[in-house]
């Protein structure tokens, strides 16, 4: 049996049970789909929210999921060598195929899910890294994503340090990576919880800088290794000077305060000429890579030696 939650953002209360009624009708009262593909575009032009769905079940209290984790490659500007990765996470579900994060982390972060997720990516990570570590086989940093459900807990760094350490991997090889939106809680915690995972020996990252709402002050008081700028001043700089200008002078900020940045999104050589010429650091995009399942990025990896 199936139970789907929707908010109405704005619609009055009658058109918000004609809508429900109406997506109760579209995929049955008893119906085993598990996700709402064809809901999910109407509902998002209406206004609406898929803020939870739960489907009960017998005899098991957790989804279990097929997932994959894909990796994006981040090359260094200036000599176009494989640095680093970043560790994607797509469901794989069985009827559905793959389904993208955008899709089912907002659940997983309401469900409680998020914690277990993140720390399979962890530990997938820390195996590929640990083999190729012992097969004496280039080994670059991972990044991977920190749900803000983390963030605040007492039991997460603890956990990832046991992790690290069990699989014999330095930490400084899994960067930990907290999104612009991640930042918008109490800036106090904030600021504790990367300082602790600094301190522990795990380097930093903000992604999407530029999307959200952080205060550049909390840079200051933040100790963090990587700037990611997000995509969409990048696809702008061809269009707008403003955006150019605003890259620019993120990147200069950055450098100033000893902090790296990498681009995101790079898609064309003149988006890339552009990034060397104000002294980006890092970039990564499909002019690089698509994203690839573990082993062709190794491979990746093993043509560069």
């Amino acid at each position: 049996m199936k139970q789907v939650f929707l908010i109405s953002m704005s619609l009055d209360e009658k058109t918000t049970e004609d809508r429900i009624n109406e997506a109760i009708y579209m995929i049955g009262k008893d119906s085993s789909v598990t996700w709402l593909t064809d809901l999910i575009k109407p509902l998002d032009d209406s206004k609406y929210m898929l803020v939870a769905e739960k489907e009960e079940t017998k005899g098991t209290e957790t989804p279990t999921i097929g997932v994959k984790v894909i990796r994006g490659s981040q090359d260094m500007l200036k000599t176009e060598k494989i640095i680093g990765a970043e560790a994607l996470i797509r469901w794989n579900h069985p009827k559905e195929g793959l389904i993208p994060p955008g899709v089912f982390i907002p659940i997983f972060e309401r469900n409680g899910f998020i914690v277990q997720t993140d720390f399979f990516v962890y530990e997938e990570v820390l195996k590929m890294q640990s083999r190729r570590l012992k097969e004496g086989k280039k080994t670059v940093p991972v990044s991977v994503n920190v749900s803000r459900t983390h963030i605040g807990t007492s039991d997460f760094l603890p956990r990832l340090m046991e992790l690290a350490d069990r699989y014999e991997v330095p930490r400084e090889l899994l960067e930990l990576e907290l999104t612009e939106t991640a930042l918008g809680g109490k800036q106090q915690n904030i600021v504790d919880f990367i300082r602790a995972c600094k301190h522990a020996g795990f380097p930093i990252s903000i992604d999407d800088f530029g999307s959200g709402y952080s205060s550049l002050n909390l840079l200051k008081e933040m100790p963090v290794d990587v700037l990611k700028i997000d995509r969409e001043f990048l696809n702008e700089t061809d269009e707008s000077q403003k955006s150019s200008v605003i890259v620019e002078q993120v990147v200069e900020m950055a450098t100033k305060i000893d902090i790296r940045t990498l681009c995101e999104g790079v898609e064309t050589k003149e988006q890339a000429a552009f990034l060397k010429q104000i002294g980006c650091n890092m970039a990564q995009g499909y002019l690089y890579s698509k994203p690839v399942p573990e082993e062709t990025f190794e491979g990746m990896l093993e043509s560069e030696i």
